[in-house]
């Protein structure tokens, strides 16, 4: 999912960007059964659930990767990224992609 929405992050003014990770966060934690974010707590055996804003923090970082290579495509006109909304994002949710 990440994936499918990372050109559309970029393009994204930065006011909006944060919806972007709360839907991935919130369609991974919808799935049947639910998609966790975890990590290692200090026992080696055991995984914490990293709560709601972390979460979403590494979400935007994930979408981010790859950014200067994105620029640099939609800056040549190599990809054309039309206007990004929030109806992106909804259409994204609700088709769980």
């Amino acid at each position: 999912m990440v994936s499918a929405l990372r050109n559309e992050y970029v393009a994204t003014p930065k006011p909006d960007k944060p919806y972007f990770a709360r839907a991935v966060v919130k369609h991974i934690r919808s799935l049947d059964p639910p998609g966790r974010f975890l990590k290692r707590a200090s026992d080696k055996d055991l995984f914490i659930n990293v709560g709601e804003k972390l979460a979403c923090l590494k979400t935007s970082q994930a979408l981010r990767e790859g950014k200067p290579g994105i620029d640099r495509k939609i800056k040549s006109g190599e990809l054309i990224i039309e206007e990004v909304s929030l109806l992106v994002v909804s259409i994204y949710t609700v088709f769980g992609l």
